[in-house]
Parts: structure tokens; sequence; C-alpha cells
């Protein structure tokens, strides 16, 4: 328990570093112009808004990344669960339709 607790707090302590990290690169460049090109079109942005949406994009990637896993996890077994379904059905239907034979006929 206690190496748990020390990597609680080692990742409290890199998360706050990254916050300032990220305060300070804000706070930098806040009022400045980049002229960026994009599919040949130039374009004049305030570099703390790029910084600002480049924030927001990293703390949701994260997320949408593990909603998809889950997603697929559920496709997953549904296919899996449909499949055997499937098997199961055309069994049965290969059985009804085989000739039965009576095996307590006596010659």
């Amino acid at each position: 328990m206690k190496m748990k607790l020390i990597t609680v707090h080692f990742a409290a302590a890199l998360l706050g570093l990254v916050l300032i990290a990220v305060a300070l690169l804000i706070i930098l460049q806040w009022d400045k112009i980049a002229t960026i090109t994009f599919f040949g079109a130039e374009r004049d942005l305030n570099t703390a808004w790029v910084l600002l949406a480049t924030l927001l994009a990293g703390a949701i990637l994260p997320k949408l990344l593990i909603w998809q896993c889950r997603w697929l996890k559920v496709i997953h077994k549904v296919r899996k669960e449909q499949t055997e379904f499937n098997r199961k059905a055309i069994n049965a239907m290969t059985q009804a339709q085989s000739p039965k034979v009576d095996t307590d006929a006596t010659s």
C-alpha cells in the first residue's frame, strides 16, 4: 500500500508541474500573433487561443479513446452472442430437417 501512495503523490506532483508549465506558456504567449498557413490560406491567430484549444483537445482525447474502447468491447460481445445464436439456430434447423430413424422398431 505504501508504494501505491508514493506513486499517487508522484503523479499528483507531475500533474501539478504540467499545469504550471501550461499556465506559464499561456501567459507568455498572450496577445502574440502567429501567421499560420492552412491549405494555402494565411491566417493570423492569437497563440494563446491555439494553446487553449490544444489543452482542451489533449484533455478530451483520452476520454474519447476510453469511450471508443468500451464501445468496441460492446460491439465484439454483441457479435459473439449473435454468432453463437446463429450457430444454435442452424444446428436446430439441421436437426429438424434430418430424417428421424426409428430405433424401437424390431424386425
